[in-house]
């Protein structure tokens, strides 16, 4: 065991390196517990007609992409949203056209 009155650590005594920690340590928790306590930011939701608008497509071609999973779409009574975000990561980049970047929502209910 060490002994407290006796260690230095590049001129720290160890009440000055304890605090220091201690300190270091509540400063991260503060942090973290601010961040937890701040809302979430809600995904803004789109109708068809706005989705459809937003990407300049028609509303069949909308409709072929979420039936091939290519844009997820959601509901509330029947009624069909889509999460702006999700719709914009669906772009894929130019520099690649082939590249298809909606892996992630195949097989979406």
């Amino acid at each position: 065991m060490i002994k407290e009155k006796h260690l230095f650590m590049q001129g720290l005594e160890v009440k000055e390196l304890q605090s220091l920690i201690k300190n270091t340590v509540e400063n991260l928790l503060k942090d973290f517990k601010k961040e937890l306590s701040q809302p979430k930011a809600v995904d803004e939701l789109l109708t068809p007609k706005e989705t459809c608008s937003l990407l300049k497509i028609d509303s069949s071609t909308l409709w072929r992409w979420v039936r091939d999973g290519i844009i997820p779409q959601y509901s509330i009574k029947h009624q069909r949203y889509y999460k702006k975000n999700e719709v914009l990561n669906c772009l894929a980049p130019l520099n690649n056209p082939r590249t298809v970047n909606y892996e992630p929502f195949k097989n979406v209910a």
